[in-house]
């Protein structure tokens, strides 16, 4: 008896990745991790930029985010120069509360050309949240969050920005 070592088809794997997304759609997170994890491990082929990018994406929607961080990684290393990636594993540098982390994957996403409309404002929040917390800083930041896409919408931001003004001096 051997182990069998064959690659899925693009078929089986879509197949595969229809089935994880009813899952998470029925709301059936473990098993969905179950498969997601599958998929994952069996992926030692590689399958290329967008199958880790959407099984990142189907991770993080689970909460499941050291699996979502590694697919992450894997897009960067296929292709260094798209800047959702490093995006993407900003926000899982926030969920892991390493804040340094975080600011330097949202500052290549930026100097790659991140959309992100709220880049200034996570970058406000690293600087607020580091162990070196730099009000003037952090204010800096979210100042120019607000010039370039309007007032801060996320009540999280804007607590944050108060505590901020309120640390610089601003009564």
């Amino acid at each position: 008896m051997g182990i069998n070592l064959t690659v899925p088809t693009k078929n089986e794997l879509s197949k595969m990745f229809k089935k994880a997304d009813q899952l998470l759609a029925n709301g059936d997170l473990k098993n969905a991790d179950r498969l997601l994890c599958q998929l994952l491990d069996d992926s030692s082929f590689n399958y290329g930029f967008d199958f880790f990018y959407f099984l990142g994406n189907c991770f993080l929607s689970i909460k499941n985010y050291q699996r979502s961080m590694i697919c992450f990684l894997n897009c960067i290393e296929i292709n260094p120069k798209d800047p959702e990636p490093y995006f993407f594993c900003g926000h899982l540098h926030i969920q892991f509360k390493d804040f340094t982390k975080a600011r330097a994957f949202f500052l290549q996403a930026q100097k790659l050309g991140s959309k992100a409309d709220d880049i200034h404002a996570l970058l406000g929040l690293c600087a607020y949240s580091s162990k070196e917390y730099m009000p003037a800083t952090a204010k800096k930041l979210f100042d120019k969050q607000i010039a370039t896409a309007g007032p801060l919408t996320d009540w999280k931001y804007r607590h944050i920005y108060a505590e901020t003004l309120f640390d610089c001096g601003y009564q």
